[in-house]
Parts: C-alpha cells; structure tokens; sequence
C-alpha cells in the first residue's frame, strides 16, 4: 500500500500505463464478464459462503474481531471439506503450450494482480502490466494438509504458470468467485485476456510500461 502522499504525487505526475483486462465466458455464451483482480473456485467460495452462514446464524467466532476471522476461516475450511465440497476435479487446457491436464484441487486461482483476497501475494512475478494472466492450482486434500501448505510453503502441492487463454471444465458444477462477485451453476469457462486495456495512473516511480 502505497502512502496518501506518494499515491498523490502520482495523481499529479499523471504518468499512465495500460493495464492487463482479463475475461470470461461461461458455459459457451457469448457474454463477457470481465475481472481486473482475480478469478477463483474451490476453497476460496466455499469459504466466503459458511462464514457468511456463520454470521447469519450469530456465531460467536464471527464477533471476535481479527482473531474471530481468522478461527471462522479455519471452521468455514474444515467445514468445505468434511462436507465434500473440495477437492473439486477440474480439467484445463491452454497454459502457454496446448496441453489438457485433469486433477484435483482444494483451490484454484487466475490472477492479473499479485495480490488475493485480503492482500495474500501468493506469486512475486506477476504484474497486471505484463501481457499475462497466471494461475495456481492448490492439491491439498484435507484441512490439515491446507495448513501445513500454508505454514511450510510446501510449493510441490500447487501447479502455477503464466498464460494468455485457458479453457476449464468441471466434474460437476460449481460457484466462481470474478472480483468479488459469485457466478453460480458453472460447468465450464473460457479464460483469455481481453483485446481492450485500461489505461491507468501508476505510482511516479515505477518504470513506464506502455
């Protein structure tokens, strides 16, 4: 997070980049939705749904402050998997060379940003800036197995790479989250980037990208 004055002087040095716009289409419609941040399935859906659940029903956890979510976020985990909504069985094609890959994972994630959810920067090389989208995919497959990923960095669970267009079935249909919004009853997407850029303010300090 850059600070009020630097993100002002950048107001006024005005100096612009073209920003990476990524692109969807579901179940073979024509319709584009388009995302800036990220695309994701799996544990990261999942668990946006049984906080909300929890706070639906007044759970205490959730009126805990900080430490609150982070312990909803660990139920809301162990509750995904113990009632089998992941691992999900996904089959994608088109990560740079053509090739179909079809596995298991606990999360799946498309970025044009570096930065997830609320600021996890799960990859240090990928800038909405350089003609790429990227992707991870998470094979961890139960809640003690997530943590000790998350805890040790155990990268040999996770499949990643830059790509520009990426085709994704489901076993069965599932709910993505685009920037925040939830698409529901998904079989299948289409991922690309888009021909349209979005011209954007950059920090004053940061080499000009065009």
């Amino acid at each position: 997070m850059y600070p009020v004055q630097k993100a002002v002087e950048s107001i006024r040095a005005a100096q612009t980049a073209m920003m990476d716009v990524g692109m969807i289409r579901v179940n073979g419609r024509s319709e584009e939705t388009i995302f800036l941040g990220s695309v994701s399935f799996g544990l990261g859906t999942e668990v946006n749904r049984f906080i909300e659940k929890y706070k639906a029903e007044g759970r205490w956890v959730t009126r805990m402050g900080h430490a609150g979510q982070i312990l909803s976020g660990l139920m809301a985990t162990r509750a995904a998997f113990r009632n089998g909504k992941v691992p999900l069985t996904v089959e994608y094609s088109g990560v740079l060379e053509q090739k179909s890959v079809r596995s298991r994972f606990s999360l799946f994630v498309i970025l044009n940003t570096p930065l997830y959810a609320n600021g996890i920067r799960f990859l240090k090389n990928c800038s909405p800036f350089d003609g790429y989208l990227n992707f991870l995919g998470f094979q961890t497959r139960g809640m003690m197995d997530t943590l000790s990923h998350y805890l040790n960095h155990r990268k040999k669970q996770f499949l990643n790479g830059p790509f520009t267009s990426m085709t994704i079935r489901f076993e069965e249909p599932v709910q993505i989250q685009v920037d925040g919004d939830i698409l529901d009853q998904v079989s299948q997407m289409a991922v690309s980037l888009s021909n349209r850029r979005l011209k954007t303010i950059v920090p004053s300090d940061m080499k000009s990208v065009s």
